[in-house]
């Protein structure tokens, strides 16, 4: 876990939260409100990306999550309660965009998004689990999903976590074999991880936690 810890803060507490209309967020504790829950991720695509694409982070368009029937953006989620932590965890359908830098902004302007909406969160960036390339080949996925490219971004993320002063989890070094790349048995397509693999990332979750006053000592600013 590398904790990007400021000299000072650099948001703003409000009197009462803006209106800002997945992350995997965690309820803070005494709140009675529910959190949203997990968000389910779409399949990669297999179709030839170009070395231009735009890279957006739906945060506010997509209603990509239903809860009791009614359908929500990300942010809208968010709206729903007040949270002690927030988690994002994105970044490997993004590596068959080839827009290194369009990725980093969009990745910023996300945690931007999530920091208006729950000024008083810890906000965790989740780095991408290694692929195993083998597995990923004869399972037919695509030709970007490589470990290379891979840690191209997660130094990307690591570089917003330390702009944005957000914590990043190293979730690379905890999967990666002797050979850096996750185990074979680990997964059945070398990208999503099978119920065993899943529960140690939960239980890696569950360790690795800074507290907001540990993170934010100076508190913020009004």
């Amino acid at each position: 876990m590398t904790i990007c810890a400021p000299g000072r803060l650099l948001r703003t507490r409000r009197s009462s939260r803006t209106s800002c209309s997945k992350a995997n967020a965690s309820p803070r504790t005494g709140s009675t409100s529910k959190s949203p829950g997990i968000v389910g991720r779409p399949a990669w695509s297999t179709a030839p990306a170009s070395s231009h694409t735009t890279v957006v982070i739906p945060t506010a368009e997509k209603k990509a999550i239903t809860i009791d029937g009614t359908a929500y953006t990300l942010l809208e989620a968010l709206e729903l309660g007040e949270y002690g932590k927030v988690y994002l965890s994105l970044g490997v359908n993004e590596l068959g965009y080839y827009n290194d830098e369009g990725f980093y902004q969009a990745y910023c302007d996300a945690i931007d998004a999530i920091r208006a909406c729950q000024p008083d969160a810890v906000i965790y960036i989740q780095g991408l689990i290694p692929l195993n390339e083998s597995v990923v080949a004869a399972s037919g996925g695509p030709s970007y999903l490589t470990n290379e490219h891979l840690r191209v971004y997660n130094g990307l993320m690591q570089k917003a976590a330390e702009e944005k002063q957000v914590v990043f989890l190293d979730l690379y070094s905890e999967f990666a074999n002797e050979n850096g790349e996750l185990p074979e048995e680990a997964s059945k397509d070398g990208v999503h991880l099978k119920s065993d693999y899943c529960k140690q990332w939960l239980e890696y979750l569950k360790v690795h936690t800074v507290d907001f006053e540990t993170l934010y000592p100076e508190g913020t600013e009004t």
